[in-house]
């Protein structure tokens, strides 16, 4: 079984940072060096992963509302199982973030 990509990994150098946020860089992993590395930043709220908090994920959670386990919860942002008022919230604090 392979380790998840995410592990093992010591970030030693950025290297550029564009204009959505992500980083390039390089570092080792498991201790060999030569490994680039992207990293994409996470938008909470972003429920349908465009890169923009809006209408769309709004829809998303309302339409989710109330949602909690053992049901699958598309409109948690929080990811504590449940969607409530404190998704809501945490979405609303981030409406437009990213959004041309």
């Amino acid at each position: 079984m392979c380790p998840p990509l995410t592990a093992g990994w010591e970030l030693t150098t950025a290297v550029a940072v564009g204009e959505t946020g992500q980083i390039v860089g390089g570092g080792r992993r498991f201790g060999r060096i030569g490994h680039g590395f992207l990293l994409t930043p996470i938008i909470l709220g972003d429920l349908n992963g465009d890169g923009c908090v809006d209408l769309a994920d709004l829809g998303t959670l309302l339409a989710d509302f109330g949602c909690t386990p053992p049901a699958s919860c598309p409109g948690d942002v929080d990811g504590d199982g449940d969607t409530d008022l404190a998704d809501l919230g945490i979405l609303l604090s981030n409406f437009g973030l990213g959004c041309p």
